[in-house]
């Protein structure tokens, strides 16, 4: 037992030079066993802010970090790659991205639709100069065209004949969208009648894409329907003519034409109305 006494201006440890020791989100209370008070203004280190490195996952978890995120920090939660393309007869997948589709996204489609609106007015008389009737552009494999694409063209209009001339309507393919571009496929019909002013006849060629690439290859039918047995066909009964194609590229962006030729001066065609479309 200590016989002595403080003087009344004597200083007491009550402090000492040490930091107090870090607090970490998760930490245990301790009682500790310093013999030193802490001061009134001490302050405590603490964890650092950190990039949000949150996973969206199918189940929730506790994580093992013991770092905070700040309130305004910004949570990986979208990317920028565009979803996947979706088909018909696809089977469903869970999918493996660790980031969220966003509410407004869209999926590409199956080829729509797509139609050249064809002729406005009806063309001047075609005859023994290849003329093209219609363009369809914007073709290309792999995204407008599939193998199994179909298409389908329909020209309608009038002839005039006074001799026996063969009529010839040829697909081509191109990035021209003129008659330089490529013959795909050259269909001719029998000759046209040695008489008729003005007949009327339709044109329906119906054809699907078989293979894509640089060799891709097109096969259909065509089928010339004669308003009697004058004009452009010397029979009223329909024509029906198969055709395999020759080379039609489909590695870049493609136009898909339609031409008219007949092989004489004689045999003269005007077109009402022409259409190409690619079916989906």
């Amino acid at each position: 037992m200590a016989l002595t006494t403080f003087r009344s201006d004597d200083t007491i440890l009550a402090f000492d030079a040490t930091s107090p020791t870090a607090s970490a989100e998760g930490d245990a209370g301790a009682v500790g066993t310093a013999v030193v008070a802490a001061r009134r203004d001490h302050q405590h280190a603490r964890e650092a802010f950190a990039t949000p490195s949150i996973a969206l996952g199918t189940a929730a978890g506790p994580g093992v970090a013991l770092t905070p995120i700040r309130s305004d920090a910004t949570l990986l939660a979208f990317d920028a790659t565009a979803p996947a393309a979706s088909a018909p007869s696809d089977a469903g997948t869970v999918g493996a991205a660790t980031t969220a589709a966003r509410r407004d996204h869209k999926h590409p489609r199956e080829g729509r639709q797509i139609i050249d609106t064809g002729i406005t007015t009806a063309s001047a008389g075609i005859n023994n100069t290849a003329t093209l009737l219609a363009t369809l552009g914007g073709l290309v494999g792999g995204t407008t065209l599939a193998a199994g694409s179909k298409i389908r063209i329909v020209a309608e209009g009038t002839c005039t004949a006074s001799a026996a001339n063969v009529p010839t309507f040829s697909i081509l393919a191109g990035v021209l969208g003129t008659t330089g571009d490529a013959s795909v496929a050259a269909i001719a019909f029998a000759v046209s009648a040695t008489t008729g002013t003005a007949i009327p006849f339709s044109l329906t060629i119906n054809a699907t894409v078989r293979t894509l690439g640089a060799s891709g290859t097109l096969a259909g039918t065509a089928v010339l329907i004669n308003g009697g047995n004058t004009g452009i066909a010397a029979s009223g009964v329909p024509q029906v003519v198969p055709f395999t194609s020759a080379t039609l590229a489909t590695t870049t962006a493609t136009n898909l034409d339609l031409t008219f030729v007949s092989a004489g001066a004689t045999t003269t065609c005007t077109f009402q109305d022409v259409t190409i479309e690619l079916i989906p």
